[in-house]
């Protein structure tokens, strides 16, 4: 498949006329960026610590005061600062307990771990049986604006999950997260024919579709889209026949159409469960034909309105790549 293997770890541009002042812009109406912590992702069970060898205590963190001064006298955001942004952002302070596994958590600001001199990298950790620090999560913090930021490894945190699905070495959930399946074993929604039968034929490519920061796997089967995502460790399947995603954009945004009418849309999820947001849309009378209202998100507007507002929208489809991983079956 010449996808490289990465280590687990934007939407419209806002063109919007005066004309739709009032209305918001493609990327407005698709919601604010979403971005949380991925609990019990390990970056390896050793604890990468301070300078000093320990964690970060947001009351009292270890660092000197002539590094404070210097980090924010040259960049505005000092170590202490990243740390206690980055507290604030998880909700959680240094020794906090985690309801579930009892460990006590910690935050680390990590130096020289990225080549970006311009953030500070915290991660936070939680002490594993009282012998050893595990990574739960890491962010970045802008050392000049405060700003917080996903590491580079974060975008791909799921492409290894979704590698091993595309071999047919792990079962993806369904919504009711039951009876787990392999993609060998599954259909095309609209035509129903086994993936067994098209998998020569089977495109990919790795969008982030519902804007979170995070990349999904798309899979063009046919005229149908598969989108496999990744949350909380695991791996979800999601079909979508034809008409209700006919064209899956850059930006994460699909085209979908039907007899009553047509528009663009994108995905949110409550959990695993999948939401859909509709940007724009056309709907058309009784005859199929004739086009009757226009919408923006859920306001009526008229079709100059719409129009504007549509060209705000990314026009660049994804870029599929055809899928050469050989389809194993029964072992063989």
């Amino acid at each position: 498949m010449n996808m490289k293997k990465r280590m687990v770890g934007v939407l419209c541009v806002a063109l919007v006329s005066a004309s739709l002042a009032a209305f918001p812009s493609c990327e407005q109406e698709r919601g604010e960026e979403v971005t949380t912590a991925l609990p019990g992702i390990e970056s390896g069970s050793e604890g990468v610590t301070t300078s000093e060898g320990t964690p970060m205590d947001t009351a009292s963190p270890e660092i000197t005061a002539e590094e404070t001064q210097s980090d924010t006298d040259s960049l505005g955001v000092s170590a202490e600062e990243a740390v206690e942004i980055a507290a604030d952002f998880w909700n959680i302070r240094a020794g906090d307990v985690d309801p579930d596994t009892g460990y006590r958590y910690a935050l680390f600001p990590v130096e020289n771990q990225t080549e970006n001199p311009n953030v500070h990298v915290i991660m936070l950790k939680w002490l594993v049986e009282g012998t050893h620090y595990s990574t739960v999560d890491e962010i970045w913090v802008d050392r000049h604006t405060g700003e917080i930021l996903r590491p580079d490894w974060y975008k791909t945190v799921y492409v290894d999950l979704f590698e091993r699905a595309l071999c047919n070495e792990y079962a993806l959930y369904l919504q009711d997260e039951e009876n787990p399946v392999f993609l060998k074993d599954c259909r095309t929604p609209y035509l129903q024919a086994p993936l067994t039968e098209i998998w020569e034929e089977i495109e990919y490519a790795y969008p982030d579709v519902d804007g979170d920061g995070i990349d999904e796997c798309a899979l063009l089967c046919g005229v149908d889209i598969f989108i496999l995502r990744g949350h909380e460790g695991k791996g979800y399947l999601y079909a979508y026949p034809f008409r209700s995603m006919s064209t899956l954009y850059a930006d994460g945004s699909f085209s979908w159409h039907s007899v009553s009418g047509y528009g663009r849309s994108c995905l949110l999820f409550d959990g695993a469960v999948p939401i859909i947001r509709n940007l724009w849309r056309v709907e058309r009378g009784e005859d199929g034909e004739t086009e009757v209202a226009y919408y923006v998100g859920d306001r009526q507007v008229t079709k100059e309105e719409l129009d504007t507002f549509a060209e705000t929208c990314s026009d660049t489809p994804v870029t599929w790549t055809k899928l050469d991983i050989p389809l194993f079956t029964d072992g063989k």
